[in-house]
């Protein structure tokens, strides 16, 4: 179905054309550089020829004039060596020899000449050099295609195969009277004529053969021989004239076959009329050569074709040249395209030469397109070329110059839009144009529905178009001749669809090139209908390119385009160009002549020129597609495939098909650039490979090779086209979606139902497309489909899912949030059955009987009630209903159910057409009969294990049922139900409760069973069992209602709290021996004894026995915190060994990675690591403990379930030495620091508060010690988790940015997730329990203070007061040689701790000094220490100076000027030589969140400035650039961002923000910041690479 589009013509002049000039006779091509060669050559009169060679660059072909890159004349004359009636042509092979860069010209008379350099720019660099000469000159020559041989024919018919570097290979006569090598061998199977062939065929066979004298050669036999190559260079054939046997006045053409050394293979039968042409085919096994049969009695032509012979000489089969005067044409030569899909045949007319293109495709042969060389004013051929790489790229030399023509193939095709969208293609034939309409037949070539016969017979037209909005057809000729035809289709075909097709109807017609000198009309497109159709033309000049625009009038205006435009296709109102480098032109239809064709101001140009283009028309704007020969798909200049064959559209898709044999569909909505994309993937580099979603592609497989022919939205049908011709139509779920979509929002239900039912569409998109308009259209969606069977099948397909969110959801862009859809089938399934009901239940019987059985839980017996009304109304009707939902549901769920509902006749009507066995269930059904109706229900209930209906018909069966309805109760354990059916009777009621309450002593269920023996009146037994439950509560109250004696109440006491102590209940067993047992020192020896000492406490106070402090509570809280403290230098010592094994591992890891992971091994969990009965020999999996000796070879293909379990148990006990093993240290790391630690916080923070208000040196001591304690430890996590986990955090943060450059690189492959046991264990999240006393660590701090203040030198006390005492003690060492800088800044009492900044420093300060101030005036007291020390209230000690330098601010910072609550501390770093100093200034202060506004100190020294916004959460950090003035700073900024624990915030810096002074040496700077609610914020450079490596 495809034709050829010409997309560009041009002609380049070389030589004027006169009788004394040259003439073209050859050409040749580099492919590298796409430069053409050319030579000519001019006859003198005394038989020399003068050759001329000719290079055209790409970029200069469609010029003038050329200047000869070299000329010589021959040294011998040509002319003696031209066949007898012919003209001397002095070159035979011209050929360009690309590893040589060189031209190879073979000469008649026998030269053979090398010309080298032709492509350079320096003429001095092209030189010639004759390789070689045949005396006998030169008939024929041909270059093999891997251009390692040539083959020759010399003028005494000697056949010669030389190398490329002209050596002889092979030499010998080209005639023999042997077949071949691959002549037939005669198996004895018997004559010819003897074989059956059928009636006709065995007289055919019987019949003389054609004789010797009747083969005669064709008159137009130019007796010259003819050489081709096949594709592969294995084969060549030889076309010769040579006399008859026996008849020496008589010749014949043979064709021959020779090996690649020149051994014949076979030769070809005898044909008569066989000419000197002959091709064979590149990438086939056929030989091509034309046969002219001439009548002898009339001398007429009978007959000229173009005939194909095999490999073994055999005829195949042959095609009729379409000659209007076969007499006075002549085939030339013929040639075969370099991908074998085109034969050119070279014909001479009178007055004329042309090229036809045939194609083969479906065993039928197309004349596709008629070349004449029009730009060169109708020259004389002289010579036509294929390009060896671009398969439809032709050129023609003429006598005057070189004509280029660029095809490419298209299918014409109409593009009108539904609804009258008639699927209408053209196929070129010659002279005709077959139409088919496929919207309503689908017609396989070479037929066709129909087919148009030009108004020009024998002319081949060049292009065809179709109008978008009507049935207008226009056709155009390479003279510019249009013809404009219309073409009405019907709106339906009824019966045999050829009959109702017509054929066009010719409007009017117009020569657009009329008055244009040798113009060349390529391509054509319309606008319009009928009489006002406007049709455009683009055509080639010797100037350029030109679109003509012309209408019925038969006025043509000319639009001049400048750049040169290659391709032309119909817009909405206005024609398309596209040039050669992608540029979109636009040219109005009202356009006047001599406009220029300007670039489109709406549409985007395409990245490269696209031989494909599409104008669609979007929601908002409109969009160029096009697609590129290298298969990329564009729209505008976005990539969207890089795979694409061919393509189409809708209003709604754009289709194409790919490589990989798919048909591909992207909703026209995802191109517009107002919406999100999400189907398309736009790659800026085309460098990359397009990527698409493929979650989200739309797309369905097709055949090998497909290609689109045309698309009928309307009747959902894409045709396309198989390799081998023939077609294929499928209804792709996309366009049937459309449609179906279509209708149901023009409420066409019916016709939406059948298109769902025919291409098996969910129908649940009849709902779920729009839910709200579907129920409340629902009287409609009935109305329509009204067939029962229809309604049931919608009904039986729903379900509880939106399928446009799910199955459809690439394919439908509802725009909307997803329904909720739990209740959507119960909801359609109600409103549905309520509207069949409404109109005829009795007709609706099996849509209702539908409607309840779908429900979700299915309502059977809501549908057995249905059944019983009909079966009232008519019996027969409910029999076939009966039938319907038994096959909807189960038959035996129906009969219990029907059963249930106590209704034996239903019963009888279900069990009849369930084809059950009447022996199972007649005597059932007898056996209820004669029962009492309660009972009978009991039996049927229980038959059902319906067992609480059972046993509440059994209570109403009578007093007589008693012990049965308990024993029923007991066996299914009815207890509920029974005591609801005997409320009303008190005897049978509390029998019940005390079977319920043995059955809960059984159970183990003692506190109810408790209560339900109280409510029985066995107060004995709820005693019992309150005492096994542990409800003391319950068991003293009923002790005291019952009034039972105090020495039973307090011995049950003794024995209660002993239980609660058993369970660690201690404060209930301290209480219960407190009230109930009235024993004040036991409930305190039990409270110590659970750690309840704050109970404790309270208890000797409240009851004046102080003396159990001393016997009881002090030595019970150093007992347990001696215990606390062991435990955790337990769990210490353990984690500080594993930390030690987990670096022992990683360095065996590290030092051998093969052994560590046991790659050599088979999988990991089929191993034993110690099987039973083996040696203590090492494996593969003790790595450290011995050398690894042997590895298991089990090859189980799966693992049963006692080798999981056992597999498991490894990985939990992690062994030393096992795979498992730091998996099993890291979890045990996780859990001590997620468990453990929160455990002991929780347990230290009861304890120190005891242990300090107990007024003793020891105790105070031991909660100091505890506490320092439980601080180291958690100091060890810490420090433990930054050794363990900082290593695996960062590798892991490589791996994720690997991953992410992976991604986004598009190589990111999905790696496997960890075998068991491997798993990556993240780091541990640290306990947020706030545990610790600051008056101990206060105290602590006091008493360093008083040490402090007694310095006797002022400088020297202030210098160890601020380190002390101060708000902020600062230590600041600058590294120059690393250019190392490090600021650490703890506060006061806080050891471990951050910066304290601001008022928050002062309180901190104030309320520690608190506790050493005998009046208790902190504050005062801290001023006293400072003046002590001689230190004024605002000084600051500057090291610089060795001075005490005063400012006007506070040093402890209360009275900075501040913003937004956020002080600020400068640290200044001076030069190497001289100490640095820390300065507290108000002078430097925030300007706002945009910079920083800092005056330049007085020494000039660079600054770094942190300030941090508690208010806003934001930080602002100024680094210097080192060497330069101080005012230049940079400033990087960012917010803080919270962590997982919500009291710590984390800001990082990355490497762009480090002053370029600074280069790629390290820095580190961190600091912690603690506000007064106990946030902290982290500040740190990230390390270089550099300085890792040297740490």
């Amino acid at each position: 179905m495809r034709s050829l589009l010409l997309l560009d013509a041009a002609v380049h002049h070389l030589v004027d054309g006169t009788p004394s000039s040259h003439k073209l006779s050859a050409l040749t091509t580099d492919p590298s550089t796409n430069a053409l060669y050319a030579i000519a050559e001019l006859d003198s009169p005394d038989g020399l020829a003068h050759l001329a060679v000719y290079a055209i660059a790409k970029e200069e072909l469609g010029g003038e004039g050329t200047t000869p890159i070299i000329e010589w004349s021959t040294e011998s004359a040509v002319s003696e060596f031209a066949a007898e009636g012919t003209t001397a042509k002095a070159v035979v092979s011209f050929k360009y020899l690309p590893e040589s860069d060189s031209l190879a010209v073979v000469l008649a008379n026998g030269d053979i000449e090398q010309i080298f350099s032709p492509g350079s720019t320096d003429a001095a660099d092209v030189r010639r050099e004759n390789v070689g000469c045949v005396d006998a000159g030169m008939k024929a020559a041909a270059w093999s295609p891997d251009e390692e041989l040539l083959a020759l024919v010399t003028g005494d018919d000697k056949l010669i195969v030389m190398t490329k570097e002209f050596e002889v290979l092979s030499e010998g006569p080209l005639r023999t009277s042997e077949f071949g090598e691959d002549a037939p061998v005669n198996v004895g199977w018997g004559d010819k004529t003897t074989q059956f062939h059928g009636s006709v065929g065995k007289a055919a066979a019987a019949a003389a053969g054609p004789s010797s004298s009747s083969l005669k050669p064709s008159p137009d036999d130019d007796s010259i021989p003819r050489i081709s190559w096949r594709g592969d260079s294995a084969f060549f054939t030889v076309s010769s004239l040579e006399p008859v046997a026996n008849l020496p006045n008589l010749h014949r053409r043979t064709i021959r076959v020779f090996s690649r050394l020149a051994v014949l293979s076979s030769t070809s039968e005898p044909t008569n009329g066989l000419e000197h042409t002959v091709a064979w085919q590149p990438s086939g096994s056929i030989i091509a050569a034309t046969q002219k049969v001439v009548d002898e009695e009339s001398g007429e032509v009978a007959s000229h074709h173009v005939i194909f012979f095999e490999r073994n000489g055999l005829r195949r089969y042959e095609f009729a040249l379409r000659e209007v005067d076969r007499k006075e044409s002549r085939v030339e030569e013929l040639a075969w395209n370099t991908d074998s899909t085109l034969l050119a045949v070279w014909i001479k007319r009178k007055g004329v030469d042309v090229v036809q293109l045939w194609h083969r495709n479906n065993y039928y042969w197309y004349l596709k397109q008629e070349i004449a060389p029009r730009l060169s004013g109708s020259a004389p051929i002289t010579s036509l070329l294929w390009h060896p790489e671009n398969g439809l790229d032709l050129y023609l030399s003429t006598t005057t110059g070189v004509e280029s023509f660029h095809c490419a193939w298209d299918v014409f095709s109409s593009p009108r839009a539904p609804p009258r969208d008639d699927g209408g293609v053209a196929v070129v034939d010659g002279s005709n144009l077959k139409l088919t309409p496929f919207r309503f037949v689908n017609i396989p070539p070479p037929m066709s529905a129909t087919t148009l016969q030009s108004s020009r017979s024998g002319t081949v037209p060049i292009g065809v178009a179709f109008s978008a909005t009507s049935s207008t057809i226009a056709t155009l000729y390479n003279d510019g001749f249009v013809e404009v035809w219309g073409w009405e289709l019907p709106k339906v075909v009824k019966g045999k669809a050829r009959e109702d097709i017509k054929s066009p109807t010719l409007l009017w017609t117009a020569r657009t090139l009329e008055g244009v000198q040798a113009g060349f009309g390529r391509q054509v497109a319309c606008i319009g209908d009928g009489e006002q159709t406007t049709v455009a033309v683009l055509a080639s000049t010797r100037t350029g390119s030109a679109l003509l625009l012309s209408g019925k009038d038969g006025e043509t205006r000319r639009i001049d385009v400048a750049k040169g435009a290659r391709r032309l296709v119909a817009g909405a109102e206005s024609f398309l160009l596209e040039t050669g480098d992608g540029v979109i032109l636009e040219v109005s239809t009202t356009a006047e002549d001599g406009d220029f064709a300007m670039p489109s101001e709406e549409l985007d140009g395409l990245p490269e020129f696209c031989s494909w283009i599409r104008h669609i028309q979007l929601s908002s704007s409109a969009v160029i597609v096009g697609l590129s020969e290298s298969g990329r798909l564009y729209a505008g200049s976005r990539l969207l495939a890089n795979n694409a064959t061919s393509l189409t559209s809708t209003p709604d898709f754009l289709i194409f098909t790919t490589f990989t044999h798919e048909v591909k569909f992207i909703p026209l909505f995802s191109l517009d650039p107002s919406h999100e994309d999400v189907f398309v993937s736009h790659v800026e580099s085309f460098r990359k490979q397009a990527r698409e979603t493929q979650e989200t592609s739309i797309k369905r497989a097709v055949e090998r090779g497909s290609r689109i022919v045309t698309v009928v939205p309307s009747a959902t049908s894409l045709v396309l086209q198989m390799p081998r011709g023939n077609l294929e139509t499928i209804c792709p779920r996309p366009l049937v979606l459309q449609i179906v979509r279509q209708d149901l929002n023009n409420h066409r239900f019916r016709a939406a139902f059948l298109a769902c039912r025919k291409h098996r569409i969910d129908l649940n998109l009849l709902h779920d497309h729009d839910p709200q308009s579907f129920l409340s259209h629902l009287s409609e969606f009935v109305d329509q489909v009204k067939d029962v069977d229809y309604l049931n099948l919608f009904l039986s397909g729903l379900k509880n899912v939106d399928v446009t969110t799910t199955m459809y959801r690439p394919l439908i862009d509802t725009g909307r949030k997803p329904p909720d859809t739990s209740e959507k089938v119960n909801k359609v399934c109600d409103l549905l059955r309520a509207e069949l009901e409404k109109r005829d239940t009795f007709h609706y019987a099996n849509s209702v009987l539908t409607a309840y059985v779908r429900k979700q839980p299915p309502d059977y017996e809501s549908a057995l009630k249905v059944l019983a009304d009909l079966k009232a109304q008519d019996a027969a009707r409910a029999e076939d209903a009966v039938k319907y939902i038994i096959f909807l549901s189960d038959a035996n769920k129906l009969f219990d159910l029907a059963l249930g509902m106590y209704d034996f006749s239903l019963v009888i009507m279900v069990a009849q057409h369930s084809q059950k066995d009447p022996r199972e269930y007649l005597p059932f059904l007898r056996e209820l009969r004669q029962l009492d109706t309660y009972l009978q229900r009991f039996r049927i209930d229980d038959h059902l294990e319906r067992h609480e209906s059972a046993l509440r018909n059994l209570a109403q069966a009578g007093p007589e049922h008693f012990e049965q309805a308990l024993g029923y109760t007991k066996e299914h354990s009815l207890y509920s139900t029974a005591l609801a059916a005997f409320r009303d009777d008190s005897v049978k009621y509390k029998t019940i409760l005390i079977a319920n309450a043995e059955y809960l002593m059984e159970q183990r269920h003692y506190a109810e069973a408790g209560l339900m023996f109280a409510m029985g009146s066995q107060p004995a037994s709820a005693v019992t069992a309150y005492q096994k439950a542990n409800a003391w509560r319950e068991l003293f109250n009923l002790l005291l209602i019952e009034r039972r004696p105090a020495a039973e109440i307090k011995a049950l006491a003794v024995e209660a709290a002993e239980q609660l102590k058993g369970k660690s209940r201690w404060a209930e067993a301290g209480q219960v021996l407190l009230e109930y047992g009235r024993d004040v020192e036991a409930a305190v020896a039990v409270l110590v004894e659970g750690n309840v000492f704050a109970e404790a406490l309270r208890l000797t106070s409240l009851y004046s026995k102080r003396e159990l402090i001393e016997t009881h509570i002090k030595p019970g809280t150093l007992e347990t915190q001696g215990r606390f403290v062991d435990d955790i230098t337990e769990v210490r010592e353990q984690v500080e060994k594993q930390v030690e094994r987990l670096a022992e591992l990683e360095e065996k890891k590290e030092s051998n990675p093969a052994q560590y992971f046991c790659v050599e091994g088979n999988p990991l969990d089929n191993v034993e690591l110690q099987p039973d009965g083996a040696s203590d020999a090492g494996t593969a999996f003790t790595r450290y403990t011995a050398v690894p000796t042997t590895v298991a070879t089990s090859q189980m293909s799966s693992r049963s379930t006692r080798s999981k379990r056992r597999g498991g148990i490894k990985r939990a006990a992690g062994k030393k030495g096992t795979i498992f093993e730091e998996f099993y240290l890291l979890r045990s790391l996780k859990k001590t620091v997620e468990d453990k630690l929160g455990e002991l916080q929780t347990e230290v923070k009861a304890l120190l508060p005891i242990l300090l208000t107990l007024n003793s040196s020891a105790h105070r001591s031991a909660a100091a010690e505890l506490q320092q304690e439980l601080d180291a430890f958690e100091s060890c996590l810490r420090k433990a988790m930054d050794t363990i986990w900082k290593p695996r955090e960062r590798e892991w943060a490589e791996e994720k940015v690997e991953e992410m450059k992976a991604r986004e690189m598009g190589e990111w492959v999905e790696k496997p997730p960890p075998a068991e046991g491997l798993e990556r264990v993240e780091r541990p999240k640290l306990a947020k329990t706030s545990w610790r006393l600051g008056v101990l660590d206060a105290l602590k701090a006091g008493k360093q203070e008083h040490t402090t203040t007694t310095t006797a030198d002022p400088v020297a006390a202030l210098e160890e007061t601020l380190k002390r005492v101060a708000v902020v003690r600062g230590r600041i060492a600058y590294l120059e040689e690393r250019q190392l800088l490090e600021v650490r800044m703890p506060t006061f009492g806080h050891e471990s701790c951050g910066w304290v900044t601001g008022n928050h420093c002062w309180n901190e300060v104030v309320k520690v000094a608190n506790a050493f101030a005998a009046d208790g005036d902190g504050e005062e007291w801290v001023h006293e220490r400072l003046a002590a020390a001689g230190s004024p209230r605002h000084t600051c000690y500057s090291k610089a100076t060795g001075q005490l330098v005063t400012k006007e601010s506070d040093w402890c910072c209360r009275d900075i000027r501040k913003r937004n609550g956020a002080p600020q501390v400068v640290v200044e770093v001076g030069a190497s030589e001289e100490p640095a100093r820390l300065v507290v200034d108000k002078d430097i202060w925030l300007d706002g969140f945009d910079g920083i506004k800092q005056p330049p100190t007085p020494d000039g020294k660079p600054t770094i400035t942190f300030n941090f916004y508690s208010a806003y959460g934001v930080c602002d950090v100024t680094v210097p650039r080192l060497g330069v003035q101080p005012h230049q700073h940079r400033r990087v900024s960012h917010r803080v961002s919270e962590t997982e624990d919500s009291s710590e915030h984390v800001v990082s810096f990355d490497q762009d923000a480090i002053p370029e002074e600074v280069g790629d040496e390290a820095i580190t700077l961190s600091a912690k910041f603690f506000t007064r609610m106990g946030k902290k914020v982290l500040f740190a450079w990230e390390e270089s690479k550099a300085d890792k490596a040297d740490k």
